[in-house]
């Protein structure tokens, strides 16, 4: 997977608030979502990312990635997330 970085035109506020200034469209997402976007924040990659979850929530690592995947394509098509 490609270096995951964020849309500077999106403001993410603790709450879960999504705001993109792009398009003015917002939403929220939830605890979990928030963490992940923290994490792509501090420039971890996928594995990392991964690792922090199977040791921290009872998850399995298929069911991590699938999930993880679905939240990353709903990020990239609400122009959130880009790839570099």
């Amino acid at each position: 997977m490609q270096i995951m970085k964020l849309n500077p035109k999106v403001i993410i506020y603790d709450d879960g608030y999504v705001y993109n200034s792009e398009t003015g469209e917002s939403f929220f997402i939830n605890e979990t979502g928030k963490i992940i976007i923290d994490l792509i924040k501090q420039n971890n990659k996928f594995e990392e990312i991964k690792s922090y979850f199977l040791e921290n929530y009872d998850i399995k690592n298929n069911e991590f990635e699938r999930y993880f995947y679905e939240f990353i394509d709903m990020l990239k098509f609400q122009n959130i997330l880009r790839d570099e």
